[in-house]
């Protein structure tokens, strides 16, 4: 009988029945892959790093659903320079590519500080507290992604992302 155990997804389905397939209709049965979806719903863009931490599971097991999830389209990755950043299906491309950016406590303290009208980059570093270099190195990351205008002539400004708010500044 315990032969059988082992021969049956042989028989089943050649050696191709030892890898299990999980229909998509069936990804969220997997209780943990539904707390990723949730958590992934909750706060759009969060990190992997932050799943991990947060759900109190390996980066092994968190990485192999993640993939299951992304593979069967009921989350979106994006791969940032230092971040890989998961949101919920629907998500515009642009908040995507953005939400890396605007990780960084520093990046979101400048951003409220410009939202507040503030434009220069000696400005905004006394009223955030930063150096002037980090919050030079911000604002040039946070305008490549298109989260912020102008230059250290003319001021920066920041700009209004899809759907109204400004993209990442409550990440």
């Amino acid at each position: 009988a315990a032969l059988g155990y082992w021969l049956w997804p042989i028989a089943k389905g050649g050696a191709v029945g030892l890898f299990s397939r999980v229909h998509k209709d069936r990804l969220l049965d997997n209780p943990f892959r539904s707390q990723l979806v949730q958590r992934i719903e909750a706060e759009p863009g969060i990190h992997h790093n932050a799943l991990v931490r947060e759900l109190g599971k390996g980066n092994g097991a968190t990485e192999h659903h993640l993939d299951k999830l992304v593979a069967g389209r009921l989350v979106l990755r994006h791969r940032g320079t230092g971040y890989t950043c998961y949101f919920p299906v629907g998500t515009d491309h642009r908040t995507m590519v953005a939400s890396p950016a605007a990780k960084a406590d520093g990046a979101r303290r400048i951003l409220a500080a410009l939202q507040r009208g503030l434009t220069g980059v000696r400005e905004v570093a006394a009223d955030t507290g930063l150096a002037p270099s980090t919050v030079s190195h911000h604002l040039e990351r946070l305008r490549t992604a298109g989260l912020v205008a102008g230059d250290g002539r003319t001021g920066y400004r920041a700009l209004a992302a899809p759907g109204g708010g400004l993209a990442g500044a409550a990440a």
